[in-house]
């Protein structure tokens, strides 16, 4: 487990429960129990309320940004759905206009507009 110069600890992937618990004496031996003052516990306390805050209102301001950019791209969208829709509508009326729905389109030959037997 330990080095001959007692300065090294040999990890292992597979350990036996013995060494296991050998190598947590030996850790618990090699570095004692430090608490933190109670100065950086509310100092501690106090950055992570922070960091929390500015992040709480970043990530609102990314969710505004998100809602805005939803409703104006759906606005558009929708004036040019509507736009689109107006414009094969037109396109529609105006192809079916000179269609004769009855039957064929006969085409007058000139002489006959011209002698008036049409």
């Amino acid at each position: 487990m330990r080095s001959k110069s007692k300065a090294y600890i040999v990890l292992q992937e597979n350990i036996s429960s013995e060494e296991e618990a050998a190598l947590k004496q030996a850790v618990k031996d090699a570095l004692p129990v430090v608490f933190p003052s109670r100065a950086f516990v509310a100092e501690l306390g106090r950055n992570l309320v922070a960091e929390a805050r500015q992040r709480q209102d970043t990530e609102q301001q990314r969710h505004q940004v998100a809602r805005t950019v939803g409703i104006v791209g759906g606005g558009v969208l929708s004036v040019v759905g509507g736009f689109a829709i107006w414009f094969f509508m037109q396109r529609h009326q105006k192809h079916n206009n000179g269609v004769n729905i009855d039957g064929p389109v006969r085409a007058a030959s000139p002489v006959a507009v011209r002698a008036g037997q049409m």
